[in-house]
């Protein structure tokens, strides 16, 4: 890998942690609301908004990647927990996307 290629991942990777932290923000912002509207419910969050609801997270998760990659993307199941459960999948992984990362088709 080139020095161009890891500033550009280096500086990528940043910019993913940053939207995630304003996705996982909106979320505790949102709390009420999303406890209100989707109790006991998977949800995907990405540009501060719902992307998707499902009950079952393996279906949540494979029907988000079907619609493409999507680093930013967070993971919330909406429960009264202090803290909230927010789940990312690392960086890493979102940019080794094979079985050698652990990913399976």
């Amino acid at each position: 890998m080139t020095l161009v290629n890891k500033v550009k991942r280096s500086k990528g990777i940043q910019e993913v942690e940053e939207k995630r932290k304003l996705n996982a923000a909106w979320i505790i912002e949102n709390r009420e609301d999303l406890l209100e509207n989707y109790p006991n419910r998977w949800i995907a969050v990405d540009d501060e908004s719902i992307r998707l609801v499902d009950t079952d997270f393996s279906m949540l998760y494979r029907n988000m990647r079907n619609r493409g990659l999507n680093d930013s993307l967070v993971y919330f199941y909406v429960i009264a927990l202090d803290p909230p459960p927010i789940f990312v999948t690392p960086v890493e992984m979102e940019y080794d996307w094979s079985e050698k990362a652990g990913w399976y088709s």
